[in-house]
């Protein structure tokens, strides 16, 4: 996505506004990036610079939108997305009904993850990662992934 990576704790202010971390902006402004696409899903926000979002709706251009699953999929991630501008101070305003979704009062924990970055509300995050933790390392690893040596196999 920005090539930034991390987890930052940050707050909301009481309009709704998140001033993102430096990293973060500065990445974005080299990109010319001047908004954030953020959406609903597992709990938290996820969200994306324009240019990925994009590549998500041209998939779903090759998916049946007769399909209940696909029904589904575009009414509640797709349509539950909002362009979240950046301003001046670098902040983004996160909509009501997306802060409401994800339980996000005050204390929120952005991090960023491959192609997208989440927010999280603090306890939402703490629980989330805590289950993350636990079962990957019950899995020991991700199978799937590849890295040019082979399956990787558990410690």
């Amino acid at each position: 996505m920005l090539g930034v990576r991390g987890q930052f704790h940050l707050t909301v202010d009481g309009k709704g506004r998140l001033s993102l971390p430096a990293k973060l902006r500065d990445a974005l402004k080299s990109r010319t990036e001047k908004r954030l696409i953020v959406t609903n899903y597992k709990g938290g926000l996820w969200g994306y610079v324009e240019s990925d979002w994009v590549r998500y709706e041209q998939a779903l251009m090759e998916v049946s939108p007769f399909e209940q699953e696909s029904i589904l999929f575009t009414r509640a991630f797709v349509a539950g997305a909002s362009e979240c501008e950046v301003d001046r101070q670098g902040r983004i305003l996160i909509p009501q009904y997306l802060r409401k979704y994800a339980g996000i009062d005050r204390e929120v924990v952005l991090i960023s993850v491959v192609d997208r970055l989440e927010i999280w509300s603090r306890e939402r995050w703490e629980t989330a990662f805590a289950e993350a933790l636990e079962r990957i390392d019950h899995a020991g690893g991700l199978a799937q992934l590849k890295m040019g040596r082979g399956t990787p196999s558990a410690s």
